[in-house]
C-alpha cells in the first residue's frame, strides 16, 4: 500500500496544498491505510474503490477527527 495513495498523488497534493493555504482541516487518510494491518483488504483489486474493510478505515479516520 505504501506510495500506492494518496501523497504521490499529484491530484492529492494540489487538494492538500489548497487546504492548508486556505486554512481548512483536512484528514490524512493515507497514514489511516498505512497503519491497516490488513492494507490489501481495503480496496478493491480491480479499481480504486473502498471495501468494507477500507471503509470501516475511513468511517473511523473521520470519526476521530469530528
Amino acid at each position: 500500500m505504501k506510495g500506492q495513495c494518496c501523497k504521490t498523488d499529484r491530484l492529492y497534493q494540489e487538494v492538500a496544498d489548497f487546504a492548508k493555504k486556505n486554512q481548512i482541516n483536512m484528514i490524512e487518510l493515507d497514514k489511516a491505510f498505512e497503519q491497516s494491518q490488513n492494507q490489501r483488504s481495503l480496496f478493491f483489486v480491480r479499481d480504486i474503490h473502498l471495501t468494507k474493510d477500507g471503509n470501516a478505515v475511513l468511517a473511523n479516520s473521520i470519526s476521530k477527527s469530528l
